[in-house]
């Protein structure tokens, strides 16, 4: 069995759709005043379902001593910050899009999402498709997602 699933745009939920689209319009806005010490610029969007709210956020890339804050973690620091009574298992889906796709999460990203919760899907874009996978079947390697 697969740990993954490439899904024809077409194929795609109307919410699918749609962080496709806010993600991709934040990597499209943003500046380079956010990324003075980062190579990439990257863009998310959570979406929550029982809310039907959707979350945004960049990548911040401003200090070589304290690293980049990753576009997955503002989201749902965003989220949090949104609905302090916001629950771990709302968060069920998180895309992901960066300037090369397949863009996925770095290590620590992969830590919190999969802390957050095990069950959640993860987007990203694989030339003309969309990438599909539990964040408990990824395990911080591209290489293997990469070699499918």
């Amino acid at each position: 069995m697969s740990i993954y699933q490439l899904i024809n745009k077409e194929n795609l939920t109307d919410w699918e759709e749609k962080m496709i689209l806010l993600a991709n319009d934040c990597l499209d806005y943003q500046t380079q005043l956010w990324h003075i010490n980062s190579t990439k610029r990257v863009a998310s969007c959570i979406y929550i379902k029982n809310r039907n709210d959707f979350i945004v956020a960049q990548n911040i890339g401003i200090s070589n001593v304290t690293g980049s804050f990753c576009a997955e973690r503002a989201a749902i620091t965003i989220a949090v910050a949104k609905y302090p009574d916001l629950k771990l298992e709302e968060i069920t889906d998180i895309f992901i899009v960066g300037e090369n796709n397949p863009l996925l999460p770095c290590g620590v990203c992969c830590e919190w999402l999969y802390k957050i919760n095990p069950s959640m899907n993860l987007y990203t874009l694989k030339q003309d498709k969309v990438l599909k996978i539990k964040i408990s079947d990824y395990y911080g390697d591209e290489n293997t997602i990469e070699s499918r």
